[in-house]
This record gives C-alpha cells, sequence and structure tokens, in this order.
C-alpha cells in the first residue's frame, strides 16, 4: 500500500519542494516531494509502505556486510557527549535503533554498557548473532521483541535512519516510553539543507531510494522534537566526514581533493575545538552551518 500524508502529522495540504525526484536503483517513476503545509515535513508522493519494501531488496532483504567508518571516530564522539552530559558508561543501558549487523552496538559493549539493538533486516540480524551481540528482529516501533521492549534506556541511539520511519511521531512517543526518565537520545541523520541537495534537482531520495520516508531539515528535525515531548540540547556535524565539509567550503575550494585528506582532517580535528567553533558559528549564521553540513546528530532529552 503507497502512503500519501504527511509522515509526521498526517496533513495532506501540501506544497511541492523538489519535483520528479527518481529513487536510486529502482525502476519506479519520479516522484515529487512535497513540504506539509502544517508541520513543514518534507516527504515524498507517494511513499512505500514497509510491506511493499518487504517484497524487494530494500529496507528487509539483499543485506550486506558494510563495515562502519573508523569505529575510534564515533566512540570518542558518544563517549564525550555522554560525559559532558553527566551520564557515565559503565553498565548503562543502550538502545540502538536500526542496527544493522550491530557495530555500534559493539564499540558500546567494549565500553562497559549494556547495549542492544534492533534491526529489520534478519540477514544482518543473523550477523549479529553470529557476533554474540544483543540485535534482534524487528520493525520499529509496531513490532519490538519483548527483549527490546521489556527494558529502559539511559541512552537511545538513531543513526541515520529517523527518514524511515513511516510515523515519525509515533516513533518517537515509543522512544519516549522506552527512555529512563534522565535518559538522552542520539539522532544522527542526512539534512536537506545542504546546497547540494536543495539547491537543484537532487534530493536524500535520489541518494538513499524508495525506503525513504520523509527528508529530514534543520527546522523539521527541532520541529519533530519539540513537539514530541523532547529539549533539544545540541546540534552538531557528524565528526566523521563532516568537519571538513563545515571549516572548509567544500563546493568553492575543495574541488579534486582526496577523501584520504578528508578523512584526516576530521581524524587530527578535536572535537571539543570543532564544537566550540560550530557554537559560535551556529550564533553568527545557522543558515551558513546549514548549508555546509551533510549529517548532523541532534542531543535531546525529555522535556521536564
Amino acid at each position: 500500500m503507497a502512503l500519501t500524508n504527511c509522515p509526521f502529522c498526517g496533513a495532506y495540504a501540501t506544497k511541492v519542494y523538489l519535483p520528479n525526484q527518481k529513487p536510486r536503483d529502482t525502476t519506479h517513476k519520479p516522484r515529487n516531494f512535497l513540504t506539509c503545509l502544517d508541520c513543514g515535513t518534507v516527504y515524498p508522493q507517494p511513499r512505500v509502505s514497509l510491506s511493499e519494501l518487504s517484497k524487494s531488496s530494500g529496507l528487509v532483504g539483499g543485506y550486506k556486510f558494510t563495515p562502519t567508518p573508523p569505529e575510534i571516530v564515533y566512540r570518542d564522539f558518544l563517549l564525550y557527549h555522554l560525559k559532558k552530559y553527566g551520564v557515565g558508561t559503565a553498565l548503562k543501558t543502550v538502545l540502538d535503533i536500526r542496527s544493522s549487523d550491530g557495530n555500534i552496538v559493539s564499540i558500546l559493549e567494549k565500553e562497559g554498557m549494556d547495549a542492544y539493538g534492533i534491526e529489520a533486516q534478519q540477514a544482518a540480524v543473523d550477523v549479529a548473532k553470529n557476533r554474540n551481540l544483543k540485535v534482534y528482529h524487528g520493525f520499529f516501533p509496531d513490532e519490538i521483541p519483548e527483549e527490546i521492549g521489556k527494558r529502559r534506556y539511559d541512552l537511545i541511539l538513531i543513526n541515520e535512519c529517523i527518514y524511515y520511519f513511516e510515523d515519525i511521531a509515533a516513533s518517537l512517543k515509543k522512544i519516549k516510553e522506552l527512555l529512563s526518565e534522565n535518559g538522552l537520545l542520539f539522532i544522527k541523520t542526512h539534512q536537506e539543507d545542504r546546497d547540494c541537495y536543495c539547491g537543484g534537482q537532487s534530493s536524500l531520495f535520489s541518494g538513499y531510494g524508495d525506503q525513504i520516508q520523509s527528508i529530514p531539515t534543520i527546522y523539521s528535525l527541532k520541529h519533530w522534537l519539540k513537539s514530541s515531548g523532547f529539549e533539544l540540547l545540541e546540534i552538531l556535524p557528524y565528526p566523521f566526514g563532516d568537519y571538513y565539509k563545515f571549516f572548509i567550503n567544500e563546493k568553492e575550494l575543495s574541488h579534486g581533493v582526496s577523501r584520504k585528506i578528508k578523512i584526516g582532517f576530521n581524524l587530527i580535528m578535536p572535537h571539543q575545538v570543532a564544537n566550540r567553533f560550530c557554537h559560535n558559528m551556529i550564533e553568527k549564521s545557522e543558515d551558513l552551518w546549514a548549508r555546509r553540513v551533510d549529517r548532523v546528530t541532534l542531543i535531546a532529552k525529555l522535556t521536564n
């Protein structure tokens, strides 16, 4: 069944955001991207439901093992911010939503956390199980295995999958139920405000295909959290790849720069310095900051 209503508020009143976007690796026809006139969420029309995707090689099947980018970068990023907000690491319970084969779960377990994952692709779950990781098969938020649903978590991670949620409001409501009173929510996602997406006939949809249910923007991410009972603590560039894009305007200055140089820049740039600089830039011009950065990390907690 194709879905045509807004994945956050359910409204149908829209305007065209980007016309005729062709999804990657598919024979499906191009689709318009719409902006919801009620809440501002951007989404394709029609969207493709999980039941349709389960019949293809998209969200559920066709899994391939792909190594996570340098683990030390993401590990250090997480641990720095957990410490900053007073969340210790020992014996804390963590949930990674759409955890794939469990790389992030593995990172957190090595730091002494009681880490769990939920993943829609059975083949990826099988890989995680072979690694003795606590990753379970399920569809968030509607089909959550008992091993996941019976716990409360001090940290919940949404790693580049919020744009796959068919119902964003229901997903954030379930996260509120699973999050402990003083827990933190980390959302890492691509965002559509960047120049290379919103500046022409291109979007995340053309890069990620039929799985996309919505296209996050800086505005919509903030709106989703505030409307769902979360307080946004920070919004930062993701530390792998995007420090370079932020400090050096890639569109203007870095044509032909190798990927190794960009990765090296991110590995040697202390995130404490980068975060401080980013905050100063946000205060001066959030619009400029958003246009330069492809992926962002949002840190939020429940509203008191």
